[in-house]
């Protein structure tokens, strides 16, 4: 096997979920060239990724794009490893005249019976990188038992520790907040975030997120003065990375950072709502706590919803404040 393609669009969290495939990828083939195809926004999370040779940014995603990475693909790669599965990757990935292709399987019809049906087709389901892996099995790659990867630029590494100076943050000294999630059937209400500061004397918080959430980070500020900072919207992947790795835990709702969080090692307290575990979007092999509560509308959705259809999003304000205390000072401890 001599030239390699993994494809992974988007977004933040599911492709860090393809790191463990990567890896182990290069380690059965340590000759390859192993490129990866990617949305240009998400580019910087494997920029410094030593398993890849190269990372090929899709920039429109319009078809004419599509169709000239098709050409390109056919010609270049003995293997294309599909772990998107989409429309766009199903055009990009020819199916005569080119290299092997190897696709995900998202088993997307028996989300749906355990959704609309409760009907559980994915009891005891792998996590989703150990789905990754085992869809290469073929190819003799074996799970290497290691977590997700994610690799910075040294540039930011400095950048990331000239903030947190600035801040006046020692390394390890922060406690992560990430109030933040794309749907609101994610997001454990922003009340019980402050409370669960307020149960915490003594500690201090950096709270992160994307642009849309400096609102939840502004009000958490507000909340504890001199004890709370808000980086939502002020850091870009890498930063954000090597921030996250520099404090000694993190408290968050199911998304992209949670994965990030794993991914640099920090103690990660991770909150469930609408989603659950068979999904396979867990923290992966991590010093981590998830805090869920079984009712019988979970799941409601397979990836998240606007709104809770019964009125009161009881997954998660039926959390309490003190029982994601414990989890933290259990981390810590």
């Amino acid at each position: 096997m001599d030239k390699i393609l993994v494809v992974r669009l988007s977004s933040l969290g599911d492709i860090l979920l393809t790191t463990p495939a990567v890896r182990v990828l290069a380690k059965r083939f340590p000759e390859a060239k192993i490129d990866f195809l990617v949305k240009e926004r998400y580019a910087p999370l494997l920029a410094q990724n030593p398993y890849l040779r190269k990372v090929i940014k899709l920039e429109k995603g319009d078809l004419p794009e599509l169709l000239a990475l098709r050409n390109t693909i056919r010609k270049e790669y003995d293997l294309v490893v599909d772990l998107h599965a989409n429309l766009r990757s199903s055009v990009i990935t020819p199916f005569f005249g080119g290299p092997s292709v190897v696709r995900f399987r998202k088993r997307s019809f028996s989300r749906f019976l355990l959704v609309r049906l409760k009907l559980n087709l994915l009891k005891g389901n792998l996590s989703v990188p150990e789905r990754y892996m085992k869809a290469l099995e073929k190819f003799g790659v074996a799970d290497d038992g290691l977590g997700l990867d994610f690799y910075a630029d040294p540039s930011a590494e400095i950048r990331a520790k000239d903030m947190l100076h600035t801040l006046r943050f020692q390394e390890k000294e922060a406690i992560v907040l990430a109030p933040g999630a794309k749907w609101p059937t994610k997001q454990w209400p922003l009340k019980k975030f402050i409370e669960l500061c307020n149960l915490l004397p003594g500690q201090r918080f950096i709270v992160m997120g994307e642009e849309r959430e400096k609102g939840l980070g502004e009000e958490i500020e507000r909340a504890l003065p001199g004890r709370a900072v808000s980086l939502a919207g002020q850091t870009d992947f890498q930063i954000a990375g090597e921030i996250l790795r520099r404090c000694k835990a993190m408290v968050t709702n199911d998304s992209g950072l949670m994965h990030l969080g794993c991914a640099v090692k920090v103690p990660v307290v991770a909150l469930f709502g609408s989603t659950c575990r068979e999904f396979g979007f867990f923290p992966f092999r991590a010093n981590s706590k998830v805090i869920e509560k079984k009712l019988s509308c979970r799941p409601c959705t397979a990836i998240g919803k606007s709104a809770c259809k019964l009125g009161t999003l009881e997954c998660l304000e039926g959390i309490s404040a003190e029982e994601v205390a414990e989890a933290v000072r259990g981390l810590l401890a």
